[in-house]
């Protein structure tokens, strides 16, 4: 018997998954499922380099408004560029993927196995494009962000690329102000939890903590290399400089280095901790000296994080961007 490939057999019908499902974590491991959906942005794209694959990553969104990531590979994403760069092309982009396979809230297609259909004329496709709201039949979908693999900064990723879809509009006045964002700001934006997006990342657990940690380094980069180069600003030249060297002998200047002065505002430095000690001293020869010494420790227990955590089926440790915030509304 010669085997026959399950794209080559016409279905009889299609039963597509419900995104919410996914989402959920209802799905049954690498099972194949119907799926449609329309291409609300584009996340990363890798171009059919020597030794590379060609992968596409796009988030697909049902009717209801959820979101889903869905990897197309090899041909697959070869045959969704092909269309998405045809200029003749406009308008959204509806997305019916045969057989695709379900892992980690995220869908991708099953090589030889799947079968996708991008804007064709079939009843599914034609009346998911009808139900769809009007502005968003006409609106062709954009390039956002690259993938996280492509981050850099003090941890093993390449250049960070700062840049947050779903813009707003604003005015010229204000949109001349600043036209960058820190890293800070940009993790603030991508660690929020939100209905309409996949959270592919705020559920990885573990990898989810090695994206904080990685986070905070590039943070903490970030601001080491701002104070490095505006040295000027932070009024450091009452300090003793590189002269130093003379009384010690030093004749090669490759052995001096330079010195680089951490100001009181930086968290951790020298300065910051005797900024703190002159304050307790202040407040102790004003007030007296004190009597007890009160802790406040957090509770992972508390009804609050409970009621976000039990919902997902996560621990208090997979999350500690939430610890840290039910924290501080409890102790401000």
């Amino acid at each position: 018997m010669k085997a026959i490939e399950l794209q080559n057999i016409s279905p009889k019908g299609y039963f597509f998954k419900d995104f919410g499902e996914i989402l959920q974590g209802k799905c049954k491991t690498d099972r194949l499922e119907d799926i449609i959906g329309a291409v609300s942005e584009i996340n990363h794209i890798k171009s059919n380099t020597p030794g590379k694959k060609v992968v596409v990553s796009v988030v697909l969104k049902d009717l209801k408004g959820n979101c889903i990531n869905c990897n197309l590979w090899e041909i697959y994403g070869s045959k969704f560029l092909a269309y998405y760069n045809d200029p003749k092309n406009n308008g959204a982009i509806v997305i019916l993927l045969t057989h695709a396979m379900v892992k980690d809230g995220q869908v991708s297609n099953a090589w030889s196995d799947s079968k996708l259909l991008i804007n064709e004329d079939i009843p599914e496709i034609q009346d998911f494009m009808f139900k769809l709201p009007t502005n968003e039949q006409k609106e062709k979908p954009t390039q956002s962000l690259k993938s996280l693999s492509n981050w850099s900064g003090g941890s093993q990723y390449s250049p960070v690329e700062r840049f947050v879809h779903n813009a707003k509009y604003i005015s010229w006045e204000e949109a001349t102000k600043r036209n960058r964002l820190t890293i800070r700001e940009w993790l603030t934006f991508r660690i929020q939890s939100r209905s309409n997006e996949a959270q592919t990342l705020l559920r990885s657990r573990r990898l989810y903590q090695q994206f904080l940690v990685d986070g905070f380094t590039m943070m903490e980069s970030e601001r080491l290399r701002w104070l490095r180069k505006n040295q000027s600003k932070l009024r450091v030249g009452k300090y003793h400089n590189l002269n130093e060297y003379n009384s010690n002998g030093e004749t090669h200047g490759s052995n001096t280095g330079k010195r680089v002065v951490l100001p009181s505002s930086y968290v951790g430095s020298r300065r910051y901790m005797d900024q703190l000690y002159f304050d307790g001293m202040v407040i102790c020869s004003y007030v007296g000296f004190p009597d007890l010494f009160i802790t406040f420790t957090c509770n992972p227990n508390w009804p609050e994080i409970q009621r976000l955590l039990g919902s997902v089926h996560l621990k208090a440790s997979d999350r500690p961007d939430i610890i840290s915030r039910v924290f501080k509304m409890k102790f401000d």
